[in-house]
């Protein structure tokens, strides 16, 4: 169970039938895993720049629901961040988001991202 749960909807300008990368960046030295969903379909995604969506697919009024889980291991601090990138639409944005949980607690960003044209 996680002990705090952050959630949020954005919304990103898309360009018709262009494609949208994701990248997600888990901070402070803490573990986690992220998951998206499109149209149903759901898939894991790592740090690296992800493409959502296939090629020449409008992506406009999608909606791509992220969920990201952030265990505290860091000894540290029990500080958990997140930032989620996409890029591909009328500009590069960056989303941060941030939470202090318990020592190793847990931490569940549940962020959707509303593509307009």
């Amino acid at each position: 169970m996680a002990d705090i749960t952050i959630s949020d909807t954005k919304l990103y300008i898309v360009i018709p039938v262009e494609p949208v990368e994701i990248r997600v960046e888990i901070g402070d030295a803490q573990v986690g895993g992220t998951s998206i969903m499109l149209d149903g379909v759901q898939r894991q995604v790592g740090d690296e720049w992800e493409r959502i969506g296939g090629p020449g697919e409008d992506l406009s009024f999608k909606v791509v629901h992220c969920v990201t889980t952030v265990r505290d291991v860091n000894a540290a601090t029990n500080h958990t961040s997140v930032t989620y990138t996409l890029r591909g639409g009328l500009q590069q944005e960056s989303f941060p988001y941030d939470a202090v949980v318990s020592e190793g607690g847990v931490a569940r960003y549940v962020i959707d991202f509303v593509f307009v044209a």
